[in-house]
């Protein structure tokens, strides 16, 4: 099962910015900045993700079976529909899976999500270009979709749009991202 939640992480993303943003030899510094904070978002961070930093319900994005499974089941769109539970900010959306096994006389399974126990697939975090200023109450909906890269198999393709009118902003905006 592939989960969605969104998430505000403002340390996590000013310190990637800032390890990515510094100058190489015989670049200029502006140069440096306008390059690398929309490579931050081309590609997910897999991260430990607080589940203080949590801010909205959790929508379920796919179930799979792991006994029948096929590749073409890599490839999916899922809608989603997300409550805002407090008055925060929003700059990523977090996914993260659980899986369980059925088969044996004791069903077992653990799961990826931020309040569960460490393991070391962690979360894998989407952030935005920008943040989102959230009431309690408040509905941010979307579509995420995810599909094998065309160039390599091994590579994920993700989109999200994000449809989102608040009372102190909105966002309609689709972002893509690619996991190598």
């Amino acid at each position: 099962m592939n989960w969605c939640l969104p998430s505000y992480e403002s340390e996590v993303h000013v310190e990637v910015l800032r390890v990515i943003s510094k100058p190489r030899v015989g670049q200029c510094i502006w140069v440096q900045y306008e390059l690398y904070p929309k490579s931050c978002h081309f590609e997910p961070l897999v991260d430990v993700v607080d589940p203080k930093q949590v801010v909205t319900s959790v929508c379920l994005l796919k179930e799979v079976d792991l006994y029948t499974v096929k590749v073409s089941d890599l490839k999916f769109s899922s809608p989603f529909h997300l409550q805002v539970k407090r008055d925060d900010y929003i700059q990523a959306f977090v996914t993260f899976f659980n899986v369980e096994f059925t088969k044996f006389h004791k069903r077992t399974g653990f799961s990826t999500a931020p309040e569960a126990p460490y393991t070391h697939w962690k979360q894998t975090v989407f952030y935005f270009d920008d943040y989102l200023t959230v009431r309690k109450g408040e509905e941010v909906y979307g579509v995420f979709r995810m599909c094998p890269n065309e160039k390599n198999k091994r590579d994920l393709d993700f989109n999200i749009e994000i449809d989102f009118k608040g009372e102190l902003c909105e966002l309609n905006e689709n972002f893509v991202y690619r996991m190598l």
